[in-house]
């Protein structure tokens, strides 16, 4: 069975091979561990930028590689594991804590907003904290996403680099692409 030439989540910023192999291209950073055959790389520049996603290069099957943003898992289970962590701080340990696993992507207004009415003596306290990581979470990936839009945007404009889309995909697993307009 064949392969899509490109695995990817949100971009596909065309680098072709010719681009690729003189380095035409951000520099890349460390390995970006994300299951798949198709080996993914930081952008340097954006390694420690975000928190939630990341900006990567992904090379492709057959040819070419493509620059992308993917969901970072490492806060994810990160958070995941801290609850009960979390539920044991004071409000100013908490909000320093949240600080700091958000990378400092994260605003007091924002941990403020998402923690009015938790009360330490509630029963369900640490089940409401949680819902409340989970809500931050999304927010600040959301804020995110659109950040790194603008980067991969800008990246496309200096590199003189085109994006493209699916447009199909045959039962042998085969794709066709066409530039984004």
């Amino acid at each position: 069975m064949s392969a899509p030439n490109f695995s990817y989540s949100r971009r596909c910023v065309l680098v072709p091979d010719d681009r690729y192999e003189t380095g035409d291209y951000p520099a890349l950073g460390k390995c970006f561990d994300n299951d798949r055959t198709y080996p993914s790389y930081y952008l340097e520049k954006y390694e420690d930028e975000f928190s939630t996603v990341a900006i990567v290069l992904t090379t492709g099957y057959y040819s070419d590689a493509c620059i992308d943003i993917v969901d970072d898992d490492t806060l994810t289970s990160e958070l995941s594991c801290s609850d009960y962590h979390f539920a044991r701080l004071t409000r100013d340990e908490l909000y320093d804590e949240l600080y700091y696993y958000f990378h400092g992507n994260i605003s007091k207004r924002m941990m403020l907003r998402h923690l009015k009415g938790l009360n330490v003596r509630d029963d369900d306290y640490q089940s409401k904290l949680a819902y409340a990581v989970d809500a931050m979470f999304e927010e600040v990936r959301d804020n995110e996403l659109k950040k790194a839009d603008k980067l991969v945007d800008k990246i496309k404009k200096d590199y003189g680099l085109r994006e493209l889309t699916k447009v199909a995909q045959f039962s042998n697993g085969e794709a066709w692409y066409d530039y984004v307009k």
